[in-house]
C-alpha cells in the first residue's frame, strides 16, 4: 500500500510537469533607425516581416532575416506596411504612392526575390494586402471606383478578382488564406454595425460569430481553423474567438471587456491581445491548452519589456508581435525554452522512483 501511494504520488507530480505552463525568450529586433517598430509575421523558417521607422519619416515595411532588418522602401510616398509572410519568403502588405499631384494612395504589394510587385486596384485609389498563402495568392480589400466601398480580393496569376458579388456583402475585408485556398475575413451584411466573420471556400461561405452581431476573422491554419474578434451578448464585450472546426470558442480576457486573436499555428496555438481589468492596459495574449495567458507571466527574464501585442507565430511556437522597451515601441520575437522531452521526464521520474522506493524497502 505503500508503494501504490507513492507511485500514484509520482504519477501526479509527472503530470504536474508535462502540464508545465510554457516559457519563452526575448529578442528585440530592433527598428530602421527610427524609434518605433512592429512584427506582424513569422514564417517556418524563422524569417519575420513588420513594419519600423527609419531616423526620419514614416513607417517602413521591413524583412528580419539573420539578425538584419531590410527595408522594403515604398512606391515612392512616404509610407508602407507589410503583414504576411510565406515559406518562399514573399511578404504581402502596402505602400503609399508618389503624389498626383498632391494626393497619396495605398496599393497591395507582394514582395518576392528583392522585388516589390503593385497588385493595383478594383477601380479605385487604394487596396490593401494582408495575407498569404505558400503558392503566392494573396488576399486583402481594395476600393472600388470612387473610393466608398471595399471589397475582398483575391490575387492570383497576375489578376485581381473581386470576391464581393460572391459574400453579397456592402464592404467586405479578406485577411489570410491557408494553402487549400481558404479565405477568412469579415463582411458588412446591413452596415458596418452588422459586420460578420466569414470563412471562404470558393462557392460557400461560413459566418462565425459570438453572440453578439459583430465579428471579424483575422487568421487560419491549415486546418482550417479560424481565429479572430466578436461581440458578446448585447454587443457589451469584445472577445478573442477560436473555430476549431466544429464551434466557436470563446477564449476570454485578461480581465478586461476586449481581447483580440491574430494568428494560430498548427497545433492551435493563438496568439493576441486582451485588456487587462479596469481596460487599464493592453497585454499580449498566448492562448493554449484552454488557457488565455499573459505573455508577460511567460518571459522569465524580460528585461524591461511590456508585451503589448502578438500578432504572429509559427508552427515552432516563434512569437512575433510589439512591445515597449525603454519608453519606446519595438518589435519583438519570442522563442519557446525547449521542455525536458516526456521520455526524459518519464527516465528520470522513473529513476528516481526507484531509488525513493529502494530507501522506502529498506526503512520498513
Amino acid at each position: 500500500m505503500r508503494v501504490s501511494s507513492f507511485r500514484c504520488g509520482l504519477l501526479l507530480g509527472l503530470a504536474s510537469a508535462l502540464q508545465a505552463q510554457p516559457t519563452f525568450t526575448v529578442t528585440d529586433l530592433g527598428t530602421l533607425g527610427g524609434n518605433l517598430s512592429a512584427a506582424t509575421a513569422i514564417n517556418a523558417a524563422g524569417l519575420i516581416t513588420g513594419y519600423a521607422t527609419p531616423p526620419v519619416g514614416s513607417s517602413h515595411a521591413f524583412a528580419y532575416v539573420g539578425g538584419t532588418m531590410t527595408d522594403l522602401g515604398t512606391f515612392g510616398g512616404p509610407w508602407s506596411y507589410a503583414y504576411a509572410i510565406n515559406a518562399a519568403g514573399q511578404i504581402a502588405g502596402h505602400a503609399n504612392t508618389a503624389p498626383s499631384p498632391v494626393l497619396r494612395y495605398d496599393h497591395a504589394f507582394l514582395y518576392s526575390g528583392g522585388v516589390k510587385t503593385d497588385l493595383g486596384t478594383l477601380g479605385g485609389h487604394n487596396s490593401y494586402a494582408v495575407g498569404l498563402n505558400t503558392a503566392g495568392t494573396v488576399v486583402g480589400n481594395a476600393q472600388l471606383t470612387g473610393d466608398t466601398t471595399r471589397h475582398a480580393f483575391v490575387y492570383a496569376g497576375g489578376v485581381m478578382t473581386d470576391l464581393t458579388p460572391t459574400l453579397g456583402a456592402l464592404n467586405s475585408y479578406a485577411r489570410a488564406i491557408n494553402d487549400a485556398g481558404l479565405i477568412v475575413g469579415s463582411r458588412e451584411i446591413t452596415s458596418a454595425m452588422d459586420e460578420r466573420a466569414f470563412l471562404y471556400n470558393g462557392s460557400t461561405f461560413l459566418n462565425l460569430t459570438l453572440s453578439g452581431s459583430r465579428s471579424y476573422a483575422y487568421g487560419i491554419n491549415q486546418a482550417g481553423h479560424v481565429v479572430g474578434q466578436a461581440t458578446t451578448a448585447g454587443n457589451a464585450e469584445t472577445h478573442a474567438f477560436l473555430f476549431n472546426g466544429e464551434a466557436v470558442l470563446d477564449l476570454g480576457t485578461l480581465g478586461g471587456t476586449q481581447s483580440i486573436a491574430h494568428a494560430l499555428n498548427a497545433l492551435g496555438h493563438v496568439v493576441g491581445a486582451s485588456t487587462t481589468a479596469g481596460n487599464a492596459t493592453t497585454h499580449a495574449t498566448f492562448y493554449t491548452g484552454g488557457i488565455l495567458y499573459d505573455l508577460n507571466s511567460l518571459v522569465p527574464a524580460p528585461g524591461g519589456w511590456v508585451f503589448s501585442e502578438a500578432l504572429g507565430i509559427n508552427d515552432a511556437g516563434a512569437i512575433v508581435g510589439h512591445g515597449l522597451i525603454g519608453g519606446q515601441q519595438h518589435a519583438f520575437l519570442l522563442t519557446p525554452i525547449p521542455e525536458p522531452s516526456t521520455y526524459a521526464l518519464i527516465f528520470g521520474a522513473g529513476v528516481l522512483g526507484l531509488a525513493a522506493w529502494r530507501r522506502r524497502r529498506s526503512m520498513i
